[in-house]
């Protein structure tokens, strides 16, 4: 299941709703700001309801320090996902990811995050949005291109309404780029 960084397809929203834990006085972790980049499986047909933290020091997003994999349904959930009722508990919370490289502190942000930002009854509604948000355009991106110009097979002429939805004339709106050679 391939992961992409939930900002390469929402910016603003990655840029805003990015979480942060700051730590100060534990012996595992460096003091200092850690950013928590979510990834999620752009996959189409895939419903893992997962998200992949990629923990990393603000200003160095290129040094990942820890991978965390959680999933926030239930045990039943990934038993029937994964098909496999054996890994089914470990696919539920947080866990490090054993397939990516994990710094010595890996174990100390795992439990910073449990303790901290995975306790927040929001943010897990903030990451269930994300994830259908980005399901969602990793939907549309799959779907065909669709001739703007004809409806129901048939050719729009010039003077009926834009199929765009905007109100104006197909000549005076989507036909202009259409006749600039911008559609199908």
């Amino acid at each position: 299941m391939p992961m992409a960084p939930f900002f390469m397809k929402f910016p603003e929203v990655g840029a805003r709703e990015t979480r942060s834990i700051f730590v100060y006085g534990h012996d595992d972790v460096p003091d200092g700001e850690y950013g928590l980049l979510e990834l999620y499986c752009d996959e189409k047909d895939c419903d893992c309801r997962r998200v992949i933290f990629n923990v990393v020091e603000a200003g160095k997003p290129d040094k990942v320090l820890a991978t965390i994999n959680y999933g926030w349904e239930n045990a039943k959930f990934y038993g029937k996902w994964g098909k496999s009722p054996g890994l089914a508990q470990e696919n539920k919370g947080p866990f490090l990811d054993p397939l990516n490289r994990q710094t010595q502190c890996a174990p100390a942000l795992l439990r910073l995050l449990e303790e901290h930002i995975l306790s927040d009854a929001a943010y897990i509604k903030r990451l269930k949005r994300h994830y259908e948000m980005f399901k969602q355009a990793v939907a549309e991106a799959a779907m065909p291109v669709r001739n703007q110009n004809r409806i129901e097979g048939r050719r729009l002429g010039r003077n009926q309404p834009c199929p765009c939805g905007s109100g104006k004339k197909h000549k005076n709106c989507c036909g202009q780029m259409a006749s600039a050679g911008n559609y199908f």
